[in-house]
């Protein structure tokens, strides 16, 4: 449902409260003081000597990468490019004026206050579910844009990550593998029987008389590659508007979204900052109330009273006797037989305080860069017996070998070639995908090497097989001969 305009649907101001506003809308004008009037040709006012950002290179893009690889190094002084007069902050933007805040009426209201031509003509039903009317969706193009951010809307916009262009002297290290372990026939019987034990409807006796007849020892690898990635978007969000100091464009030009410095706390751990990028912030009347601060109730639509829920309107209640046995109306306590009840969402006044500006009835609108520091993980696990692949990656192991660089090279001079592939195979995948999603702070891949042991054995008339797999000695046993004790009575 939408709102009615401003001008009309509204109690006129009582003397002594807000001014009428000016003729053609918007906000009276500051008295006396306050900020000068735009340069003519309209825009920002042109960079102090020294200030802003430098005019951009021929051809665009970004600037060529320093020497000695990597990213280009921010801006001195934090990438921020200083601002005209002293401090990081301005005073409030011209022509902004603060306004006090809408305050509901304290109380219960005799009469409601919301006079809209959007009131129904009965009380509707009582729904204390009642959600919030969102109102209009803002307009950004009455925000108006930003130099080096007109892209930027409501929705994530993501720039381009600066170039990676490696050091000079980046020459793959040398591969260095360590080994592992075996398992005695009295660690592979230890393990079975504590397999067993984990499991209350398998018997003992297979466990404790098997007699093992072959032990095959063999190794899992499983390998693991990480991208640690910096992404970065922007996008205009609000926050009601307190009278806080406006960081705008008045201040100088704002920072590019890939100047903005912000560090991880920790490589390869998930981290999501947000910051609000300077001098971009403006003050702009409340999109959803129409600067009013408040709106109409959803739960009584702006009429201050409700059809009482537990007589549904009618004031009595339909009631049995037993001792007549005759049915008869009694007066509902609740409303006291007038069907109606005063709405506990307003109080009666019909209006409820705006819940984008919390009755403010201005918003500070800015652009927020979001900066998201994500660790990409993708693995393989090379294992050629009949067991699971699946129990590998969970399993205890020793890392056998392990880097981490700005960029790691794959795996070549492994004795299994098929670790080699599957190196190879990751890390061009996570090179190629994740330089074109953000920037690249670190990769690391790591190559664990799991002990695998296929035991043949023999129990009564039965051959079978287990695996003892993993520091931890887990078991695999499928085939074990006896999972069901026999003493469980399904009901």
């Amino acid at each position: 449902m939408s709102y009615p305009p401003p001008q009309a649907g509204y109690p006129p101001n009582q003397q002594g409260g807000y001014p009428p506003p000016q003729q053609g809308g918007g906000y009276p004008p500051p008295q006396g003081g306050g900020y000068p009037p735009p340069q003519q040709g309209g825009g920002y006012p042109p960079p102090q000597q020294g200030g802003g950002y430098p005019p951009p290179q021929q051809g665009g893009g970004y600037p060529p990468p320093q020497q000695g690889g990597g990213y280009p190094p921010p801006q001195q002084g934090g990438g921020y490019p200083p601002t005209q007069q002293q401090g990081n902050f301005a005073p409030n933007q011209p022509g902004a004026v603060q306004h006090q805040p809408w305050q509901p009426n304290s109380g219960e209201s005799a009469q409601p206050g919301y006079t809209g031509d959007d009131v129904p003509d009965s009380d509707p039903e009582d729904n204390e579910d009642a959600a919030d009317d969102a109102g209009p969706d803002p307009d950004i193009s009455k925000i108006g844009g930003v130099q080096g951010y007109e892209q930027v809307g409501l929705n994530d916009w993501v720039p381009p990550p600066p170039q990676y262009v490696p050091p000079e002297d980046y020459t793959k290290p040398p591969e260095q593998y360590s080994e592992g372990a075996g398992l005695s026939e009295q660690e592979a019987r230890d393990a079975m029987i504590q397999f067993v034990a984990e499991h209350c409807c398998y018997g003992k006796k297979p466990a404790q008389e098997h007699v093992i007849k072959a032990i095959k020892p063999s190794t899992a690898f499983h390998y693991t590659m990480e991208t640690f990635l910096e992404s970065r978007s922007t996008k205009w969000v609000h926050t009601p508007y307190r009278g806080q100091i406006i960081d705008g464009p008045q201040n100088g030009y704002p920072p590019g979204p890939w100047d903005i410095v912000c560090t991880c706390s920790d490589l390869f751990q998930d981290q999501v900052e947000r910051i609000e990028v300077p001098h971009t912030a403006k003050v702009q009347q409340c999109h959803s109330c129409y600067g009013r601060g408040f709106k109409r109730c959803p739960r009584c639509h702006g009429r201050g009273r409700v059809r009482c829920s537990s007589c549904h309107g009618r004031g009595h209640k339909r009631r049995y006797d037993h001792e007549t046995k005759r049915h008869h109306n009694e007066t509902c306590h609740w409303c006291h037989g007038s069907g109606r009840r005063r709405c506990v969402r307003c109080g009666g006044d019909g209006r409820v305080t705006c819940n984008v500006c919390d009755g403010c009835r201005d918003l500070k609108w800015y652009i927020q860069l979001t900066v998201k520091f994500e660790d990409m993980v993708s693995d393989h696990v090379t294992e050629r017996t009949d067991m699971p692949d699946e129990l590998i990656k969970d399993a205890g192991g020793m890392v056998i070998f392990q880097q981490t660089l700005i960029r790691v090279w794959p795996i070549t001079h492994f004795t299994d070639p098929d670790v080699n592939a599957n190196s190879q195979s990751l890390v061009q995948y996570h090179t190629a995908t994740y330089e074109r999603a953000g920037r690249i702070l670190q990769q690391r891949h790591t190559l664990r090497n799991v002990p695998v042991f296929e035991i043949d054995y023999k129990w009564e008339e039965v051959n079978t097989r287990y695996w003892v797999y993993g520091n931890e000695h887990r078991v695999h046993a499928p085939d074990y001969p006896h999972q069901c004790c026999w003493g469980c009575v399904i009901l």
